[in-house]
């Protein structure tokens, strides 16, 4: 079907209304055949949508490794910041993905001492998903990955925090 729309004339960077291309979607559904055949005619493989976030961000979030690695071999850039300030390694962090995502994502470049616009950590990231008992899983063998990568600092604030002071300040001004 996407072939078929892009031999009829489709243009490989039109956008719904949230700003999601052909790219987008299909690198967060883990199409990776239609992933490449958007690459070959020239879909923007650092298109971003309303809130920033990247194809890779989207491939990250929903744990396509073999997308990302597509998408970085054809030149995403990994540390790509969000309206929130999180690189694909800090959602994958955050969002406490697979173990193999964080390591795929590190392995390919990705910094380790990143920090959010708030100068959260990946670690404070992390920590906050320790405190949230749905998200156990793994913590412990993805902060050893971390701090083998160097990740090593920890500012003790939670990334939440700064959602919740961005709610308040917003509910202010209206």
């Amino acid at each position: 079907m996407t072939r078929l729309l892009l031999h009829k004339g489709a243009h490989v960077e039109d956008h719904d209304v949230d700003g999601y291309t052909s790219l987008h979607t299909a690198a967060c559904k883990g199409h990776i055949n239609i992933v490449n055949m958007l690459l070959e005619r020239g879909a923007d493989v650092n298109a971003i949508n309303t809130r920033h976030n990247t194809p890779l961000h989207l491939a990250t979030l929903q744990g396509h490794d073999d997308i990302i690695g597509l998408l970085v071999d054809r030149g995403a850039v990994l540390e790509a910041r969000n309206e929130d300030g999180w690189t694909p390694l800090y959602l994958a962090v955050y969002y406490r993905r697979a173990y193999r995502i964080i390591e795929v994502l590190l392995k390919l470049g990705s910094d380790p001492r990143t920090r959010a616009d708030d100068d959260t950590t990946l670690l404070d990231a992390l920590g906050e998903a320790e405190s949230l008992p749905a998200r156990l899983e793994n913590v412990s063998g993805i902060r050893e990955l971390l701090q083998r990568a160097g990740c090593t600092e920890k500012t003790g604030r939670f990334p939440i925090n700064s959602f919740r002071r961005r709610a308040g300040e917003a509910k202010a001004s209206t």
